[in-house]
């Protein structure tokens, strides 16, 4: 079977054949009788094996007038399988259908395509097909994928126009079967197909005229070409079909502008390291950020992705490799390696290092956080434009051999969708993410027997203090043990409203708030001893971004501003966006970005960061380990912060 799809693909002059008989059986009886070559081509297709009996017998069949004609459907699935969004199309389930069929006849999706599009069609039919990918930050959208790119299909003549094959593709976009990226594949493909066309219907002209000895010896050539290419293809392993290759390159420009009213140089130090952090001297950075990834399908229930990045084992925020090292080599480390199984409709699980399973923001999470663990969500549609979505994961953070103080992540979220065509969306989700384990205890003895409990990972704003601070000025100094001050129990709600109505223009509104339940003022104040800290432990962001979704072609665009309010203790500081303030919590500001298509999959963007630290009476409590007093730090503050972003990017 493959042979002769191979043959097919190559060999446009027969397939044209196929494509062209229903238009021949409505000629007048003396055009017919000028075709009579055509019945001697069909004979000779016969005799070689490309065409069965029975195929033989259709092509006579359509060319005589007698083609059978479809049945009536008649099944009764019209209002519960007219999606969300499409209403004023009027399309039902068996119509919907009859359109994905209606592409494959017209060459634009092979078999396979056409198989996957019916899948989604069932999935949205029983309310699993999600649409949060619409609603978030252009920003932080994640790369999106395209079942069409790439793809290799039996060659079917396309007889419509352009015009109308562009109606059909942005029909099924309507639909929500294939996003923006596909619809594009499938205009671009059928495109390139326009050449081979042309030669079909000059083909079918000298069928037409009778020259069958032209037409034959064309043939024969064309199959010479194809029996070496089957030769080539069929040494190839079939395993290398599940397979599928993916990876973006991102060269950057930042620069890092401080105010010149920050802190002295010196007095503002990393919580963990205790490393002087720079706050005075400007800083201007070269930076790379490369990414590579494979798709495997293992069966037709689980898949799996493995993803190789630039960047290192002691940052979870980012991927960015800073130029500068003498020509240095520079590593990949394994940034996601997962199994994804759906086992029914609507169910989707996960377990190993995996992509952010959350609808959010940079508020708590940062974009390039990979998750480590199991994760599970079940999304369902209750009506043609109302659906909604439950999320949870358990995720370890630091596994302690002799202790059962294991540092532990669990989050779970629900939400509702609501969509209205390609005019409106929206989206709201309410998370509740838990952290075990996480707050320092005041060691008792010089054993230090907390200090599984001490803070491993950090970026700077929470309050932190020494769990070794009740032994200042003991005959033997243990040494400066960090540990957060505060549990972290954050709710976090996430809406986004999305104005499509100038498609392919989005307007795109978005709100985040998120507030620490696990904050103790009185217990943050009795553990770092410091009655100038405050209660800060809320944040937020608002913004509206403008453009296309996605910006993948020449001329696509998309611009946004952000205005971000992170309190000291709102969130665990280790998570969150790495770029605004340089990291961390403590800061507001805003954020004013846009990207700009130049060529198909080449983009340049660009981000200004301005970022001012809340409050300046933050401070870290230990023993200077020489005199018998307590000490602190100087308090790290005011620290204000301008940073500058370009970038050029690729993706394949």
């Amino acid at each position: 079977m493959k042979r002769i799809i191979t043959r097919l693909t190559s060999a446009a002059a027969l397939v044209t054949l196929m494509a062209a008989a229903p238009a021949l059986a409505v000629e007048t009886p003396s055009a017919a009788g000028k075709m009579a070559g055509i019945g001697e081509l069909i004979k000779l297709l016969r005799e070689k094996g490309v065409i069965s009996e029975e195929e033989a017998g259709t092509l006579e069949r359509r060319i005589a007038g007698e083609e059978k004609k479809q049945p009536e459907l008649t099944t009764e699935v019209a209002a519960p399988a007219v999606i969300a969004g499409a209403e004023q199309l009027q399309l039902t389930y068996e119509e919907t259908s009859d359109l994905i069929d209606a592409m494959n006849d017209q060459g634009l999706i092979s078999v396979e395509e056409t198989l996957a599009l019916k899948d989604r069609l069932d999935e949205i039919r029983q309310g699993a097909k999600g649409r949060w990918e619409a609603l978030v930050p252009a920003a932080e959208r994640k790369e999106t994928g395209d079942i069409f790119a790439g793809k290799t299909i039996e060659y079917h003549r396309t007889t419509k126009s352009e015009e109308e094959v562009a109606g059909m593709i942005a029909t099924v976009r309507s639909l929500g079967l294939v996003n923006r990226d596909e619809a594009s594949s499938l205009m671009g493909r059928y495109r390139g197909k326009a050449e081979t066309d042309q030669f079909a219907a000059t083909l079918i002209g000298e069928v037409n005229k009778g020259v069958d000895k032209s037409v034959d010896r064309k043939v024969t050539d064309e199959m010479a070409k194809v029996d070496k290419l089957d030769e080539k293809f069929a040494k190839l392993p079939e395993w290398l079909n599940r397979f599928k290759l993916s990876g973006d390159i991102r060269l950057r420009y930042q620069g890092d502008f401080f105010d010149d009213g920050n802190t002295e140089e010196g007095t503002y130090i990393d919580p963990v390291t205790l490393k002087e952090v720079n706050t005075t001297v400007d800083r201007q950075r070269l930076r790379i950020r490369a990414r590579l990834g494979v798709t495997a399908k293992v069966n037709d229930q689980v898949d799996a992705e493995i993803k190789l990045s630039t960047g290192n084992e002691t940052d979870p925020v980012s991927t960015n490799d800073t130029l500068g090292d003498n020509f240095n080599k520079d590593g990949f480390v394994l940034d996601l390696a997962y199994l994804r199984w759906k086992p029914v409709t609507g169910l989707t699980l996960w377990g190993g290092r995996l992509p952010s399973p959350w609808f959010s923001t940079d508020l708590v999470w940062d974009p390039d956080l990979n998750f480590e663990g199991i994760a599970a969500s079940y999304s369902r549609q209750f009506t043609d434009s109302f659906g909604g979505f439950l999320t949870a994961g358990v995720f370890p953070l630091q596994e302690i051999e002799f202790s059962q103080r294991d540092k532990w992540l669990s989050g779970i979220q629900g939400g509702v969708e609501f969509r209205k065509g390609e005019d409106l969306s929206a989206k709201v989700g309410v998370a509740y993410y838990h952290y075990e384990n996480m707050q320092g205890k005041l060691n008792t003895t010089v054993n230090g027997e907390n200090d599984t409990t001490k803070l491993t990972q950090a970026q700077k704003g929470n309050s932190v203090f020494d769990l070794n601070r009740t032994f200042i000025g003991e005959p033997i100094d243990p040494g400066y043990v960090p540990g957060l001050a505060s549990n972290f129990r954050e709710l976090n709600v996430t809406a986004a409203v999305d104005f499509g109505f100038w498609d392919p223009i989005h307007f795109v509104f978005m709100g985040d708030y998120v507030k620490n339940l696990g904050f103790d003022l009185d217990e943050v104040r009795s553990l770092t001893m410091d009655n100038s800290i405050k209660k800060d432990d809320y944040g937020y962001q608002v913004g509206l971004a403008v453009g296309h979704p996605t910006v993948s072609n020449f001329g696509e665009w998309k611009s946004y501003l952000f205005y971000k309010r992170l309190g000291a203790d709102a969130v665990y500081d280790a998570f969150t966006d790495s770029d605004f303030h340089l990291g961390g919590t403590n800061a507001k500001g805003w954020i004013l970005g846009g990207d700009i298509g130049i060529a198909k999959n080449v983009w340049l963007s660009f981000k200004w960061l301005t970022s001012n630290q809340i409050t300046d009476t933050r401070g870290v409590l230990m023993a200077t380990g020489d005199e018998n007093i307590q000490a602190t730090y100087p308090k790290p503050g005011p620290f204000d912060v301008d940073t500058l972003q370009f970038n050029i990017n690729g993706k394949f």
